[in-house]
């Protein structure tokens, strides 16, 4: 009973960190007060903070690698997380046509979801290949 707590504490524990750090990211920017320095903090902060202490501690040669690591995996394309949001993307297709499309009372909706289904799916493949092709950052 006890290990179960512990668990579902550290479950909603995460999450509420995860839903305030969301908050503070997204709607940070611009604002006053604590919440637009945390997100200064966090956005420029840290990487300054790095740029500083990594070279320091760890010296310029790993320094230049996670420089050159960061640039590599942010500011050009990278395949690999191109790969994953397509296995992503594909997968969820793929359950949604095994598990949910076949139980959708398709007669007792209006006819107006026979062209957003499609549709959506359409997009988000669409937007995968546009932004493939388009700069990074």
């Amino acid at each position: 009973k006890k290990k179960k707590m512990d668990q579902i504490t550290w479950m909603i524990s995460f999450t509420f960190l995860f839903i305030v750090f969301s908050y503070i990211v997204m709607f940070g920017a611009g604002s006053g007060g604590i919440i637009g320095k945390a997100h200064e903090f966090i956005t420029v902060g840290l990487g300054e903070s790095a740029k500083k202490w990594i070279p320091r501690i760890f010296g310029m040669r790993v320094y230049n690698l996670c420089s050159s690591s960061f640039y590599a995996l942010f500011n050009k394309r990278n395949p690999f997380f191109q790969l994953i949001y397509l296995g992503i993307l594909t997968v969820a297709l793929i359950f949604y046509f095994k598990d949910i499309h076949n139980e959708i009372l398709w007669n007792k909706l209006s006819s107006f979801h026979n062209i957003t289904v499609p549709s959506t799916i359409f997009l988000c493949y669409a937007s995968f290949v546009l932004c493939s092709f388009t700069d990074p950052g």
